[in-house]
């Protein structure tokens, strides 16, 4: 029908983008297998990795690696360069055999951090890479004179539990010193000093002090953690990794939604979780570390007896709800091996989310000294 019209009307080149995105868009959620050949030409012509990705995606659902390495060269070439394409690219060559070339990639990938180096230092049996670089320590009065009123007014603002004023403030701070990570990264070690740990993992990453893993993934609430992961029979970091992932370890952390807490609960899963454990409870016991974490792992442990003990179907429902992750599976009903039934999940946030606890999980492992393993050999052999 556009065709049709584009052969009769005359359109601007920005009305052709536009109308030509939103055919595109539909085309790829609609999964129109007719519409196929013309699509490929549009995301040549759109140039936009939005589409580009979700194309990649269907394909990776029907495990088309022929489409897969016909479509990656549309991405730009930023984006080509990313851990997920690159890890996928070499899967798909893998495929074809073309073993070599796959190596060539997944040896590079390794000897990164994050969720697709360690899945491709798995494939090729390599203990994963950490690349850990504590900051050099530095004393607290070593930041700027100018800057101690600032550190003070954070002080005044969390003694009267104003956590979220204190929170813009430093944050105002940290956005006045970008030209100059040197001094971020003195305040990330000085919140680090003080307990701050969200306002550390703050600076951290201002200061794209990527490698600083104890300060992005500070260890708090030992006592706590570990209690609740012996009384729930999970691992402790796996508890860790979720805090880390939904509050960055901030007791009073509220998302727009309304989650409350360390393991950021929904007031009404709290209530329903604390009906199950005969616990007394209010919402505002969500803010309360003990009592989050209470009902946080005797959720996740609810969520692992109902899929089986496998994490990844776990933690998708931790995110995203139990109901969507019975859709989801019973959509795909075709086997999938579990990096593609990840990395095909519906929702970006949840996509996201599940990578990150599963790679958090094993940084936690690291700092801690545990064993280290991203993905267990169920959850690898599963179908998903």
């Amino acid at each position: 029908l556009w065709t049709d019209y584009q052969g009769k009307l005359e359109f601007s080149a920005g009305q052709t983008q536009a109308v030509e995105y939103a055919i595109a868009l539909r085309s790829l959620f609609a999964k129109t297998e007719s519409n196929i050949p013309w699509l490929e030409d549009a995301l040549a012509r759109l140039g936009e990795d939005k589409l580009v990705e979700i194309r990649l995606r269907w394909a990776l659902a029907e495990q088309d690696w022929v489409a897969l390495e016909q479509t990656l060269p549309k991405l730009s070439e930023q984006q080509r360069g990313d851990s997920a394409w690159r890890y996928w690219q070499a899967v798909a060559q893998e495929r074809r055999g073309d073993n070599e070339s796959a190596t060539q990639i997944l040896q590079a990938l390794a000897g990164e951090r994050g969720y697709y180096s360690f899945l491709a230092a798995d494939k090729l049996g390599q203990a994963y890479a950490f690349n850990n670089q504590p900051l050099t320590p530095q004393d607290p009065v070593r930041v700027p004179l100018q800057r101690q009123p600032v550190v003070q007014r954070i002080e005044e603002l969390r003694f009267h539990k104003e956590e979220n004023l204190a929170h813009s403030e430093w944050f105002k701070v940290l956005q006045d010193l970008d030209d100059d990570p040197a001094q971020q990264q003195q305040l990330a070690q000085l919140a680090s000093q003080r307990g701050w740990h969200r306002l550390a993992i703050d600076a951290t990453n201002r200061a794209e002090a990527w490698d600083a893993l104890d300060l992005r993934f500070p260890t708090p609430y030992q006592k706590t953690f570990k209690h609740y992961a012996t009384v729930r029979q999970v691992p402790h970091t796996e508890l860790m990794a979720i805090a880390r992932r939904e509050s960055a370890f901030f007791p009073q952390a509220r998302s727009p939604v309304g989650a409350r807490g360390l393991m950021q609960i929904m007031p009404a899963t709290g209530k329903q979780v604390a009906s199950s454990l005969g616990q007394p409870h209010n919402d505002s016991d969500l803010y309360r570390v003990e009592h989050n974490v209470l009902l946080g792992s005797a959720y996740y442990r609810q969520l692992l007896d109902r899929f089986g003990g496998n994490r990844v179907f776990a933690l998708t429902a931790y995110n995203a709800g139990p109901h969507r992750v019975d859709r989801w599976r019973n959509k795909a009903g075709q086997g999938l091996p579990v990096d593609i039934w990840i990395e095909t999940i519906p929702y970006k946030e949840t996509r996201n989310y599940v990578q990150a606890v599963l790679s958090y999980n094993v940084v936690f492992q690291y700092l801690l000294g545990d064993a280290r393993r991203l993905l267990t050999p169920e959850e690898e052999q599963a179908q998903y």
